[in-house]
């Protein structure tokens, strides 16, 4: 897992070095945006000076009451200012990891908008859609966000930094979205700012707009097509509730307002419980958004989770102001995933469970020295002499997430201590939660004696074109239970993904997808066979599969293999331009194959991979390092001199006599037609030596645009 991480790490940042290199590393945008900041600062005076109650802040500073005014010029006015010099220093930061690797891999067309609709966007519905709604109930909070004032380009920044995101590999994607969500609410739960409440909004403005402004690659009608879209699973249908769950209870712990009928609840219930229900249901809210992946992979864990926050959330709603109808949402959330138990069955992984226990244990044994230790540093920073009663009080009620509203600190730092204490027990908390979610990623074991077996029923039932493949460095290969069958797969984050049908006998083959199915379900994994034919297609489907065309392998039936007419021209002209080069085939197996032919063909490959920008593909492409395989077989475009100018590898399909065609490279100075030559030259010495058929491998949306084909199910 960490071997693969770093390879995508790794492999990112070359392709981002590339980009910066194409560009020549001219960041105009960036550059702009960083050259207007200093030198409206530096005219201004605010590099040494807060401009926090000057009236240059009344000039360009945005909030609620320009907005009131009709100065709407203050949404760009603000941007190159900092309130605070030291801010001035943050904000840059941001920007050069923000907005100028965004620039450097989408453009600065591209960056300036989703800056500017993130910026404005993000200072725009804050004052709308949060700052003057609060105002209107009379909260000190909504006024607070009403008055407030706000410069800088912040916004834009963190919006281009969410819009970077898309960019990732796809399984970072959520993750990434996932840290900033966490980022932007815990600042929000800690500051109450409104700038705070802007950067969370500029950074969902920022998504948005990235997806839909990331370059992509789209295969021209698939879409027409579909006949029929498979129904979405119900784990998918309870994760869009669980999130809006969440954003419900997150809404109504900092927006609602008391309910007109508990207005005397003060008197009733002690502030503490009042307090605590309110932060519950705060804290509940953000675990279930964070749940929603655990239970879109079917983890028991994450199941049981969320029963346990709505059940507390919806007792919290009634506690904190008769929330009846939020409650009543949560109870009917928890009986529709108590009705579907059963797609719940995924383990956690135990090593790191027991790991993320212990570090748990560790730490909240370290809690109750913090904050001794910080009770008595701080002594003097309280309303009241601290006695170890209170502060052994205090404590526990911050590990309830409530306080006894018996101490207040009168500094700073001594505010930030006691929400600390709540904080690092969240943190502990989150810890122990993502341990429990994190999937079994060990592969399961594989014997010599399983590889032996399982290279038995290839040569007997290995009879489609990818089947050979299985055989790779890098699978893992999985038999049933009575090893009659057997597939081949690799773990990629939480997918397994499985080369073709499974290899073996009818039954042995139905009983392997009903036991790897199984596996994946009690492994929180997302199975995936790629490259596989119509036959088992009822299988699948009982196994909850649904099947997608992509396209079909092209083959040439070599007995009625003829060259002439109009069809083969430029085959019989390859043919005829290698023979006057001087150029001949030769087929040979790779046991045979001669050392020094053998390193002009990874010579060969190496450098073609490197004019590609690219390396080995590895799963449903061979390679040339290592020890060739014995049973694949070189045609290889050589001239008199010995010097090869191009190769193909042909893989055996075994139980039908016929090939499949693998690697093809030239070199940079073969004749046009080289690899037409080696085909077609290679495909009749497969028809003299009786084969009868050749594969060109799959063709990628063959038949998805064919009237009435049905590619989705």
């Amino acid at each position: 897992m960490i071997e693969q991480a770093w390879r995508e790490a790794s492999a990112g940042a070359t392709r981002f070095i590339e980009l910066g290199r194409a560009r020549r590393w001219l960041l105009p945008f960036t550059t702009s945006l960083l050259a207007t900041m200093f030198v409206a600062n530096a005219i201004s005076g605010s590099l040494t000076h807060s401009i926090a109650g000057h009236s240059l802040l009344n000039d360009v500073g945005y909030g609620l009451d320009p907005l009131r005014a009709g100065r709407f010029d203050t949404l760009i006015t603000n941007i190159p200012f900092a309130l605070y010099p030291w801010m001035l220093v943050t904000i840059t930061f941001l920007v050069l990891i923000g907005v100028a690797p965004f620039e450097v891999v989408a453009g600065w067309r591209r960056t300036a908008v989703v800056f500017f609709a993130s910026q404005v966007g993000g200072y725009l519905f804050a004052s709308l859609l949060v700052a003057w709604p609060l105002s209107a109930t009379g909260s000190a909070w909504g006024q607070s966000l009403a008055t407030a004032r706000d410069v800088g380009p912040s916004a834009g920044a963190f919006g281009c930094l969410a819009a970077l995101v898309w960019y990732l590999p796809r399984r970072w994607q959520w993750r990434g979205i996932a840290a900033l969500f966490l980022y932007f609410m815990g600042f929000l739960i800690l500051t109450h700012q409104i700038w705070d409440i802007e950067h969370l909004i500029a950074g969902m403005i920022g998504l948005g707009t990235g997806w839909l402004l990331v370059e992509r690659n789209h295969g021209a009608g698939i879409a027409r097509t579909l006949n029929r879209f498979p129904w979405p699973h119900s784990r998918d249908v309870a994760v869009i509730l669980v999130v809006l769950a969440g954003l419900l209870n997150v809404y109504s712990a900092f927006v609602t307002s008391t309910h007109f009928h508990t207005r005397t609840w003060d008197n009733d219930i002690p502030f503490a419980a009042l307090h605590g229900s309110r932060t519950f249901v705060a804290l509940s809210g953000l675990g279930l958004i964070l749940l929603g992946n655990g239970l879109r992979h079917g983890r028991r864990v994450a199941w049981l989770a969320t029963l346990a926050l709505l059940a507390g959330g919806a007792i919290s709603q009634v506690i904190k102001g008769l929330e009846i109808e939020v409650a009543t949402i949560e109870v009917l959330l928890l009986l529709w995933l108590l009705w579907h138990h059963d797609d719940y069955v995924a383990r956690p992984d135990l090593p790191t469970v027991r790991r993320s226990l212990r570090f748990s244990a560790v730490a909240l044994a370290m809690l109750p020295l913090y904050a001794a230790l910080g009770f008595w540093l701080l002594r003097d920073r309280f309303n009241q002499p601290i006695t170890p009663g209170i502060a052994v009080r205090e404590t526990f009620a911050r590990v309830l997430l409530t306080t006894t509203h018996q101490i207040n600190g009168e500094h700073f730092r001594a505010r930030w201590f006691l929400d600390s204490i709540t904080w690092i027990w969240v943190a502990v908390l989150l810890v122990s939660v993502i341990a429990l979610l994190r999937p079994i990623l060990r592969l399961t074991k594989e014997t010599d004696a399983d590889r032996r077996d399982a290279f038995e029923l290839l040569h007997r039932y290995g009879n489609s074109s990818v089947a050979h493949m299985t055989t790779w460095p890098g699978n893992t290969l999985l038999l049933n239970h009575h090893r009659d069958a057997y597939i081949a797969y690799r773990l990629i984050g939480d997918v397994a993904l499985v080369l073709g049908d499974p290899i073996g006998s009818p039954d042995g083959c139905a009983a392997a997808i009903r036991e790897f199915t199984h596996l994946t379900r009690h492994r929180g994994w997302t199975p995936c066979f790629y490259g596989v034919g119509e036959a088992l297609r009822a299988e699948y489907a009982r196994n909850g599969l649904a099947m997608m065309h992509v396209g079909e392998d092209a083959y040439i039936d070599l007995p009625a293999l003829d060259l002439r007419g109009r069809r083969w021209q430029d085959a019989r002209t390859a043919i005829n331009r290698a023979r006057r080069s001087g150029i001949e085939l030769e087929l040979v197996d790779a046991s045979q194959i001669d050392p020094d032919i053998l390193r002009q063909l990874r010579e060969i490959s190496d450098a073609w991979l490197r004019a590609k920008r690219m390396s080995e593909m590895g799963f449903t492409l061979g390679s040339l390092s290592g020890e060739p395989d014995p049973e694949v077989r070189f045609a290889v475009a050589i001239d008199d001199q010995r010097q090869v100018h191009g190769f193909v590898t042909w893989l055996p399909i075994h139980g039908t006599g016929g090939w499949v065609i693998d690697i093809m490279r030239r070199r940079p100075d073969a004749f046009n037609g080289i690899m037409e030559f080696l085909i077609i030259s290679s495909a009749l010495a497969f028809r003299d030596e009786g084969a009868p058929f050749v594969s060109l491998a799959t063709a990628p949306l063959a038949r998805v645009e064919r009237e009435g084909e049905e590619i989705g199910t």
